[in-house]
């Protein structure tokens, strides 16, 4: 079961249909209609308000490891130690699906599930008084930022390659003026 088919079965838990419950996660219907049919994945921030809103297990809902529902005795230690296996399972999942995937997804898999953790770890350590928006907005903006220097990386390395092309250019030019030359 992946993690589209455990939102399902939240929902179905819950007894609420798609309308009342996307309406209590404060998304629109259509996104979780979405997710259900898996057309769509369950984004971190759509994670994040199933834990706030129905208690819900992020590492349950990620892996299918655990309990669906968070219990008091849930330990950050744990949530550290799920880290990993929620990496593995968003990679997993693509794997099982037959979707190659490019190093781009499994990079946005790694980031979507570390943010996740951490955003479940701090709000164990500030007793629930974590901001999600706020959360959301500095991951956001850490995000572009890991962006941008990607893409500014690949602009070297194309300039780089440029330059290579330039110097074989020069040589070549150079082994033809010492040809005419003898």
């Amino acid at each position: 079961m992946n993690a589209q088919a455990r939102l399902k079965k939240v929902r179905e838990k819950t007894g609420l249909n798609i309308n009342s419950f996307s309406s209590k996660l404060g998304v629109h219907q259509s996104n979780i209609s979405a997710i259900e049919n898996e057309t769509k994945d369950v984004s971190k921030s759509i994670a994040i308000k199933l834990k706030e809103n129905f208690n819900v297990s992020i590492d349950w809902l990620l892996t299918g490891e655990g309990s669906m529902f968070l219990d008091e005795k849930d330990s950050t230690v744990s949530i550290q130690n799920n880290i990993t296996k929620s990496k593995n399972s968003s990679i997993n999942n693509n794997l099982n699906n037959n979707k190659p995937m490019t190093l781009a997804e499994r990079h946005k898999a790694n980031m979507d599930s570390d943010a996740i953790s951490i955003y479940e770890m701090s709000q164990k350590f500030s007793g629930g008084k974590f901001d999600t928006n706020e959360f959301l907005e500095i991951f956001n903006k850490i995000s572009e930022q890991a962006k941008e220097t990607i893409r500014h990386k690949d602009e070297l390395l194309k300039s780089k390659d440029e330059i290579i092309k330039s110097k074989d250019e020069y040589i070549e030019l150079l082994k033809t003026q010492i040809e005419k030359g003898k």
